[in-house]
Formats: C-alpha cells, structure tokens, sequence
C-alpha cells in the first residue's frame, strides 16, 4: 500500500510540478517514485519529451531506448 494519500492523477501532477520547479530530468523523478503505475510512467515520459530517448517497460523500468 503507497504511504501517500494522493489519487492518482494528484500524484502525478505533484510529479509534473517536481520537474518543472527544479533542475532534474524526467528519468530521475521517475526513478526515485516507484509508487507510479507503468502507465502513469509512461504519461509522465510522454508529457516531459523524454519519450524519444528512454521508454518504460511492462515491469516499470526505465531504460534507454535502442536505435538501429
């Protein structure tokens, strides 16, 4: 059970904010929160750009995306 008392889509406009106020990149917050959902991740990747380099697996990892 999250130890957070958010819905889901408080939680990631909280993340949405957590970017835009400080300097880090999308892949870091994503990281830090596990209590994410892959879909939630995946909007969150969509929504910052970041979505052209990196994707998130079906386990929820976030990995460098592969050019061939």
């Amino acid at each position: 059970m999250s130890k957070y008392f958010f819905t889901s889509l408080d939680f990631v406009t909280i993340v949405k904010k957590q970017y835009m106020r400080n300097d880090i990149c999308m892949s870091e917050l994503l990281r830090m929160h596990d209590e994410l959902t892959v879909s939630q991740k995946r909007e969150l990747l969509l929504w910052s750009g970041d979505d052209e380099f990196m994707q998130v697996t079906e386990t929820g990892e976030l990995v460098r995306k592969a050019y061939v």
